[in-house]
């Protein structure tokens, strides 16, 4: 009779190929354990041994002499079992492993992908994202309010090359906290943007057919180029009301 195997509870530390091979692996060879020992238990002594020839004592084709079922014999089967289940258990564990590795390499390349697909959507300023109208009216506010304490070169290479790789947005913010001086945040958002399109025109970004809107200034990075050159900044610029030099160049920390 089959000896009852109660295999154990499954290893919560178990890895991922573990755990797809070891349950019915388990399984097998209690199973085959168990049927090994009924037929070495179950040939009489004196009677046809399964194993052995047509009587008790007669040659065994695995080997040895034996009165029923020789021990030899149950040896060499559970030798047999135990080298499929050992094969079996390597080819699982493989088969295992290179699925886990192809889902693995698969993600990487979803992700490679992703990241590529990111890259070719990002807009940046210098992509006509702005009109020359919008820089034109820039420029007059330029002209009439932030120049009476700044020069245009003040916000030349330097100043926008420190802003690379951030969004409109982000620079926008800071001139809103910050400018005209004495009154922060003073002016229409329009007046704003309309003045950094300027900006960018100056640092040789090239104008496009339509305007640089509030809701587009998350979406468009700041990208300077700077062998794209500008327009020069004319010559004789304006001091400020009282004769004085202008202030610095706005403070470019982030």
């Amino acid at each position: 009779m089959q000896i009852p195997f109660k295999a154990p509870p499954p290893d919560p530390s178990a890895t991922g190929i573990e755990r797809v091979v070891r349950r019915p692996i388990r399984r097998l060879l209690a199973r085959a354990c168990g049927f090994a020992i009924m037929l070495g238990g179950f040939a009489p002594v004196g009677g046809p041994a399964l194993f052995g020839g047509p009587e008790a004592g007669g040659p065994s084709p695995l080997g040895g002499p034996g009165a029923g079922a020789p021990a030899s014999s149950v040896a060499t089967l559970l030798a047999y079992v135990e080298f499929g289940v050992v094969t079996l258990y390597a080819g699982g564990a493989l088969h295992a492993q290179e699925e886990e590795e192809g889902e693995q390499e698969q993600g990487e390349e979803e992700e490679a992908v992703d990241e590529t697909a990111e890259a070719d959507s990002t807009v940046t300023t210098t992509q006509g994202v702005f009109s020359e109208e919008q820089a034109a009216r820039g420029e007059e506010i330029f002209w009439t309010i932030c120049s009476e304490c700044h020069f245009e070169e003040d916000f030349g290479g330097p100043f926008i090359q420190s802003w690379a790789s951030v969004t409109v947005k982000d620079l926008l913010d800071e001139i809103i906290a910050t400018m005209p001086e004495d009154n922060p945040g003073g002016m229409p958002l329009q007046e704003y943007i309309d003045v950094i399109t300027y900006l960018f025109k100056i640092n040789g970004m090239p104008a496009g057919e339509d305007e640089l809107t509030e809701e587009e200034l998350d979406a468009v990075k700041i990208d300077y180029d700077p062998d794209a050159g500008g327009d020069p900044p004319p010559e004789g610029d304006p001091e400020s009301e009282d004769g004085s030099e202008p202030a610095d160049s706005p403070g470019t920390g982030r």
